[in-house]
């Protein structure tokens, strides 16, 4: 959710945040996983944003214990 009414120790931040955001590119996919006739997604790359924005992106484990995938908190 993004309503402030459900947020606390709100900051902003004015570091060159909309500089390192246009250093990003922005993409069109489908998940491996989806058909080739799905709706495609529009967002960024987990790995690209870790560069700029470490905090927004988490590692998370595969429930098979086989590798693990990264995750994007938009």
């Amino acid at each position: 959710p993004s309503d402030r009414r459900l947020k606390k120790d709100i900051t902003a931040v004015r570091d060159n945040v909309l500089d390192k955001v246009m250093q990003l590119d922005a993409y069109s996919y489908r998940y491996s996983s989806e058909k080739d006739d799905a709706k495609r997604s529009l967002g960024f790359m987990a790995q690209d944003v870790q560069a700029q924005f470490p905090e927004l992106v988490t590692e998370n484990q595969l429930r098979d214990g086989s590798g693990s995938f990264l995750s994007l908190n938009y």
